[in-house]
C-alpha cells in the first residue's frame, strides 16, 4: 500500500477523523483564540493560527506543519502572562474573561495536538 500520493502523506481513517475534529474546532474558535493571541501581542502564534485554519481547509494535510503551528500557538499561550491578560482586558469590547478563555483555548488545544505525533509515526 502507498504511503505517499502526490507528495503527501496517506491517513488511516482514524487519523482523517482526528483530523477533521480538529478542523471543527479551528472553525469554530479560530477568530476569537485569533483575537486573545492579538490582543496579548502574540502576533506570531496569531499568524500560525491562521495558517492552521488554511491548511485545514486544504485537500492535502500537511500534518508536520500543523503540527509545527500548534506548537506555536501553545507555546505563545503559555508565555502569555497575568499583566497581559489584565491590559488586553481594557480594551472597549473586551471579554469579561480573558483568563478563562486562555485556560480553555489551552487545555482544548493541547488535547487536540497531542493527537499529532500519533498522525506523524503513523500510529493509530
Amino acid at each position: 500500500m502507498p504511503t505517499e500520493f502526490r507528495g503527501s502523506p496517506i491517513i488511516s481513517a482514524e487519523q482523517d477523523d482526528r483530523h477533521r475534529e480538529l478542523a471543527g474546532f479551528i472553525a469554530v474558535e479560530v477568530h476569537a483564540l485569533h483575537e486573545l493571541l492579538n490582543a496579548c501581542g502574540e502576533i506570531a502564534a496569531s499568524l500560525a493560527l491562521l495558517e492552521v485554519a488554511e491548511l485545514q481547509s486544504s485537500d492535502i494535510r500537511d500534518l508536520p506543519r500543523i503540527a509545527d503551528d500548534l506548537t506555536d500557538v501553545l507555546e505563545a499561550l503559555a508565555r502569555i502572562s497575568f499583566e497581559s491578560l489584565e491590559t488586553a482586558g481594557r480594551g472597549a469590547g473586551a471579554p469579561a474573561n480573558l483568563h478563562g478563555a486562555l485556560c480553555y483555548f489551552g487545555a482544548r488545544l493541547t488535547d487536540l495536538a497531542g493527537r499529532y505525533p500519533a498522525f506523524l509515526e503513523g500510529e493509530q
